[in-house]
């Protein structure tokens, strides 16, 4: 059997420190998104109220 050329190619480039920072808020998105469809709506919430204590304790440590 032939073996076949690749249909893509790929090129990995640095990111500048925005661009980085918009694909770690690109893929938060997505994870939020996805584990919003499999939970329940009440667990969602106190998830989000855990979270949101959570980065209110690193803000006022870092300050």
């Amino acid at each position: 059997m032939a073996k076949s050329k690749p249909l893509y190619k790929v090129t990995i480039t640095p990111m500048c420190k925005e661009e980085e920072e918009r694909f770690q808020d690109l893929v938060a998105d997505e994870v939020a998104r996805f584990v919003a469809d499999l939970l329940p709506k009440d667990i969602m919430v106190k998830l989000g109220e855990e979270i949101g204590q959570r980065l209110d304790g690193k803000r006022e440590n870092s300050i």
